[in-house]
Order: C-alpha cells, then sequence, then structure tokens
C-alpha cells in the first residue's frame, strides 16, 4: 500500500513537472464595434481570459496536442457576438480564422524561461 501512495505521488509530481507553458497573442473583430489584441500567458489546460466595458469574456486554454501542436478552445463574447471553437494550431504560426464577420487571429509559442 505504501508503495502504491509513492508511486501515485511521483506520477503526480512528473505530470506536474511536464506541463507546458504557452505564450498566446490573439486579436480579435467582430463587426465594426469590437477590435483588439490580447497577450496571455497560460499554463497547459488552464484557462486565461480577458474581459473589458466591450467585451464580457475571451477566454482561451490550450492542450499539448503534439511536439508541434496545440489544441485551442477559445471562447469571445462582446455585445451580440458569441463564438466558441476547438481548434488544432501550429505552433510558432500565426492563423487567422473567420465566423462571418468576426476574425480571430492566434499565434502560439512555447514559453522560454
Amino acid at each position: 500500500m505504501k508503495e502504491l501512495l509513492i508511486s501515485a505521488v511521483v506520477l503526480g509530481m512528473s505530470l506536474a513537472v511536464s506541463a507546458e507553458t504557452y505564450d498566446v497573442s490573439a486579436s480579435y473583430s467582430a463587426g465594426t464595434e469590437y477590435s483588439g489584441e490580447l497577450v496571455f500567458r497560460v499554463d497547459e489546460g488552464k484557462s486565461a481570459s480577458f474581459s473589458n466595458e466591450q467585451v464580457q469574456n475571451f477566454a482561451v486554454v490550450v492542450s499539448k496536442k503534439t511536439e508541434s501542436q496545440v489544441l485551442v478552445n477559445f471562447d469571445f463574447a462582446g455585445g451580440a457576438y458569441k463564438s466558441e471553437a476547438e481548434v488544432v494550431l501550429d505552433l510558432d504560426r500565426p492563423t487567422e480564422l473567420n465566423f462571418n464577420d468576426q476574425k480571430f487571429t492566434f499565434l502560439v509559442k512555447k514559453h522560454s524561461s
């Protein structure tokens, strides 16, 4: 039993150490009313978000997919505009996503200490 507990603790520690941190540069425009640029630093699997008087919510979650790709979940709400998506993005490459009159651009990089 003691060995099982020690194994669980070691596994938990190794998972915590292997989690990546990402730098996310994002821009958004929705109609003519909403536009902006944001920079997030987010730990793998955790949410980072932004809000102000115009944007009720802009949140991102980044999860490692492969060594060169990540899965990005994002949620945007501003006035009558609402978008959420889950997309696989290449690291270090800007990606533009268009939804009718909404445009989002993401650049995700591994954070270097």
